[in-house]
């Protein structure tokens, strides 16, 4: 997978959204691949950046309610990327594929570009796919996966709470949020939310009909963030049924960490990298696309937006 990459600097912000609509409309209402358009002459303050480029491509945005993903609301359906320890690797991953509808279409602005490394890095849901082991894809697409996750009311447990991943302080609301997405809930008597969703780990794009990569296992497994000791010490301070998240096959049985670090792996080295530099607006297709954000140094400000053209699926 290539991106493709258009030098901008001539077009403002609505001349680019109209360039993203041409190109879903072209490629039969989806992107072959993601677009990177450089140097963009933006006008106003960074967060009316995005609202003018989606609103030019005809992109419903949608606001981030209910995401797993810690980001910063900045305006309506205008985010900070994933607020994510610089030194770490980000894995790719479709945005919200533990839900059952997902956004069909993430758009990415650069305001302060990064020292150093940084990048959002791209693949090809479908190239990951035929990359792996033949036995581990049949496994995941025969067992599906059961994702999990304790939001907290407080401090007191660790994790983002469930005011600020459903954007509501009252449980009602938050309720409101949950029904009907496929899912289970219950609240615990601290008043914590937990939350589980059985969901396949390979689907099919809606348009091409091929089948894609599509689950983020190795992000949400406990063991892929914490070493042996560490969650030693976390199961004995917070308990053994205390992480933020976490994720099975959906019989329950637990998924071999080498898998997970083998997908992990082989979704960084197909990937593209391209570097950031302000202006920038990089373009993917939520389904065909994974997306990640490689280590850096300085300072780093990227914003998102998500949304649809014609209804997610």
């Amino acid at each position: 997978m290539e991106v493709r990459s258009t030098y901008a600097k001539a077009l403002d912000g609505a001349a680019v959204g109209e360039l993203i609509r041409a190109t879903w409309n072209d490629e039969g209402q989806r992107l072959s691949s993601p677009l990177l358009f450089e140097d963009v002459g933006h006008r106003g303050a960074p967060k009316e950046w995005l609202p003018r480029i989606c609103e030019t491509a005809g992109i419903s945005t949608v606001e981030y309610v209910g995401g797993n993903s810690p980001r910063t609301k900045l305006a309506d359906a205008v985010y900070t990327s994933t607020e994510y320890p610089q030194k770490e690797t980000l894995s790719l991953h479709q945005e919200l594929s533990y839900e059952t509808r997902v956004p069909e279409v993430l758009v990415f602005i650069c305001v302060t570009a990064p020292s150093i490394g940084g990048e959002t890095s791209v693949c090809d849901a479908g190239e990951l796919l035929s990359g792996l082991p033949d036995d581990l894809t049949d496994r995941f697409d025969e067992l599906g996966l059961r994702y999990r996750q304790l939001l907290p009311a407080g401090e007191r447990r660790p994790g983002r709470t469930w005011m600020a991943q459903f954007q509501t302080e009252s449980r009602s609301e938050c309720e409101r949020h949950l029904d009907g997405r496929s899912l289970r809930y219950r609240w615990e008597p601290d008043g914590s939310l937990r939350i589980e969703r059985d969901r396949q780990a390979i689907r099919n794009h809606p348009r091409t009909g091929l089948p894609l990569w599509f689950n983020q296992a190795d992000q949400w497994d406990i063991g892929m963030s914490m070493d042996r000791h560490q969650l030693s010490v976390f199961t004995r301070f917070f308990g053994p049924d205390a992480a933020p998240h976490t994720v099975t096959y959906m019989d329950g049985t637990s998924i071999d960490i080498d898998d997970l670090r083998l997908i992990k792996q082989t979704a960084i080295r197909l990937s593209e990298k391209p570097r950031w530099a302000v202006g920038n607006v990089l373009v993917i297709d939520n389904r065909q696309h994974m997306h990640g954000r490689m280590p850096f140094g300085g300072n780093r400000r990227i914003l998102v937006s998500m949304g649809d053209f014609g209804g997610a699926e």
